[in-house]
């Protein structure tokens, strides 16, 4: 939808003014990044977990754009889009499992793409301020992973793959 698109546009230009540096317009930009951060991440997190659509290329183009939201170079992005994510995530893996009426394949693909998303956040947070070059690295990320991020990301992972171990449960239990 046209509203969608408009927010990943508004993300890509913030990102691109986080990246070239201007700290005037980074301050302005704080407040726009984190609302438009957490709308699109709402947007996508609701085709993501719309399991009765069969559209699954449109679910995993929407995990990517997940991705792009919670590994951010632009911090208040990435950190409204990880809050968001999370609030949303405990009803999410709920309605996963009780979706009985949607095929378990589907189930866990979706889970597993999700799982592995969360799991490369994860790692590109902790690896956050280093590098060889510390020139290019962007002041926010200077400091290392942030600490709240890290533990909202590795709960939305906890939810996710706990989820995904309870759905190969009943696949196992079910093939018996």
């Amino acid at each position: 939808n046209a509203f969608e698109l408009s927010a990943y546009k508004v993300i890509r230009m913030i990102e691109k003014i986080t990246q070239e540096g201007d700290s005037l317009d980074l301050i302005d930009l704080a407040g726009l990044g984190a609302s438009v951060g957490s709308i699109a991440c709402k947007l996508s997190f609701q085709t993501i977990f719309d399991l009765e659509n069969e559209n699954d290329s449109l679910r995993y183009a929407h995990i990517d754009k997940a991705a792009s939201l919670v590994c951010s170079c632009c911090y208040d992005v990435r950190l409204a889009a990880v809050k968001s994510f999370k609030k949303s995530i405990y009803a999410a893996m709920d309605s996963v499992l009780n979706a009985t009426t949607v095929h378990l394949q589907r189930r866990v693909e979706t889970l597993q793409r999700i799982s592995a998303m969360l799991l490369k956040s994860m790692n590109l947070e902790m690896n956050r301020g280093k590098g060889e070059n510390q020139g290019s690295i962007l002041m926010a990320d200077r400091n290392g992973p942030h600490p709240p991020t890290m533990r909202r990301l590795s709960r939305c992972a906890i939810e996710t793959l706990t989820a995904l171990l309870s759905l190969n449960d009943s696949v196992a239990f079910d093939s018996d």
